[in-house]
């Protein structure tokens, strides 16, 4: 944004209005002013189980996490997925996770990835 003061660049804000705040386009690396710039993560079904992928950046921890419900009227409980790819680590490269997880054993979660910076 070139100096703090500017309009729309605190950390929750979100100027592209690509639906990221500013502090996840800093953590994934992307354009906060670009509204086609911006990282995700890929959900698909496939042989009774869901793939997710999604980009391991360096410099950046990454942990999938899952809620049986999304009911507003508790606060959510977010909980680390039991997957060995699951371990959050700083690399020293970017690579692309791939886990599946089986649908029989959780129908109907819901999934999030958190992202950290050092």
């Amino acid at each position: 944004f070139g100096a703090v003061d500017v309009e729309l660049s605190g950390p929750a804000e979100d100027a592209d209005n690509d639906g990221a705040n500013n502090l996840l386009e800093y953590l994934t690396r992307t354009d906060p002013k670009d509204q086609s710039d911006f990282w995700a993560i890929q959900m698909k079904v496939e042989s009774g189980q869901v793939r997710l992928e999604f980009e391991r950046l360096s410099n950046r921890s990454f942990e999938i996490q899952f809620a049986d419900t999304l009911n507003t009227d508790d606060e959510v409980e977010w909980q680390p997925l039991n997957h060995p790819v699951n371990q959050p680590f700083f690399g020293s490269e970017n690579v692309m996770e791939s886990l599946a997880v089986d649908l029989e054993n959780s129908p109907g979660r819901f999934y999030r990835v958190r992202a950290t910076a050092p």
